[in-house]
């Protein structure tokens, strides 16, 4: 009889069944509310249709600025932008060290041939610093003058400090596509 349960083992399997299915509810949640995907789908597409001529002009807009700060960055010549970078980490940080540091990490990602993707990243940073700058700034001296707006924005920005990056881009994709 090798390979079968004994009567015991299979005593004690059923009893332990029995306490899982009895006490199943303290196990899985009693009320599940299905959505209705689909019409979330179409209600976001709908307004994402219905809102394209502000949300394709916004788009515009920052691919213009995007490329045009490309378009910079790729007229200066390599060994600038190295002696740039070596100068402003030799003096940000007072040490010839981090400016040589940064420099050869600047000429491997030229050695190693992504420098064109180094361009464009640097582009897209450059835009989003600026962009964050131009908005950022007048609404936080507004915030810091009013203090019904700091009233309402305070929980706002706390709930949107606990959420990861990427739960932006998801709105980002939808609506910018």
């Amino acid at each position: 009889r090798a390979g079968l349960p004994s009567p015991r083992s299979t005593l004690i399997l059923n009893q332990q069944t029995e306490v899982t299915s009895s006490m199943e509810w303290l196990f899985n949640f009693p009320f599940v509310m299905k959505p209705d995907l689909n019409a979330i789908d179409s209600a976001v597409r709908g307004f994402a249709l219905w809102a394209s001529p502000v949300l394709d002009g916004i788009s515009g807009g920052l691919t213009a600025l995007v490329n045009g700060i490309g378009w910079l960055l790729a007229h200066i010549p390599w060994f600038l932008l190295i002696g740039a970078v070596f100068f402003l980490g030799w003096k940000s940080r007072k040490s010839i060290r981090s400016g040589i540091l940064y420099a050869a990490l600047l000429a491997l990602i030229g050695v190693v041939g992504y420098w064109n993707a180094m361009i464009t990243t640097l582009a897209i940073v450059m835009a989003g610093v600026m962009i964050s700058l131009l908005i950022g700034l007048p609404v936080g001296i507004l915030l810091s003058t009013s203090r019904r707006l700091n009233n309402f924005a305070r929980p706002v920005l706390d709930t949107m400090q606990t959420m990861p990056v990427f739960v932006y881009l998801i709105p980002a994709l939808l609506f910018f596509g």
